[in-house]
């Protein structure tokens, strides 16, 4: 009986000479548990099946080599991608883990990024989470003029989710909270009639 990539990848990180943050990435990194995280945290994905959703998760980008057991080059594991963002003047970031979702019907492209972060207290980070998580967001848009775009064609920008997994709530504390722009009118010419 052929195993499963994601009964591999448990027993890989159940390998006791495995660092935690190591274990964490490679089992998050798994498409069956990339898919299920998708289901759940990204709007577009909330009525696609699993298997559809496994689909949709790219490796265009990503570097490494697919599971080369026979019947797992579906289901493997996203490639290792650059996960390194260096902008000069601003240092290198490191994503945890970073691939490419399409939808294919709708012809659309997704950047998504997943962190693991062991907690998620002010007091133990020095920092306010969410501040970090819209940096992120802000460097995975700015990175992709002369990627994604070129050379200021902005209506060329494809949609950015990082998604971050808190290891440290306790089970009442269970949330999901999602971090966006919203665009707001505060005056229209309508508003105030003619001068």
């Amino acid at each position: 009986m052929i195993e499963t990539n994601l009964a591999q990848t448990v027993n890989a990180a159940n390998d006791a000479g495995s660092a935690y943050d190591t274990n964490v990435k490679y089992l998050l990194s798994d498409k069956q548990i990339l898919s299920w995280i998708l289901k759940y945290t990204v709007e577009e994905f909330q009525e696609m099946s699993i298997e559809d959703i496994i689909d949709c998760i790219g490796d265009d980008i990503e570097t490494g080599t697919k599971p080369v057991d026979a019947g797992l080059s579906n289901l493997g594991r996203v490639r290792g991608t650059v996960t390194e963002d260096n902008v000069p003047g601003e240092g290198i970031i490191y994503y945890d883990i970073r691939f490419t979702a399409y939808i294919k019907k709708a012809e659309l492209k997704i950047l998504v990024n997943i962190e693991a972060q062991k907690s998620s207290d002010h007091g133990k980070l020095g920092y306010h989470l969410e501040n970090r998580i819209v940096f992120y967001l802000a460097r995975m848009i700015s990175a992709q003029k002369q990627t994604e775009f070129f050379p200021s064609d902005f209506d060329n920008l494809k949609k950015v989710r990082s998604i971050w997994i808190c290891m440290d709530n306790d089970e009442t504390e269970d949330s999901i909270e999602e971090i966006g722009f919203d665009e707001r009118y505060y005056c229209q010419y309508k508003e105030w009639g003619e001068p």
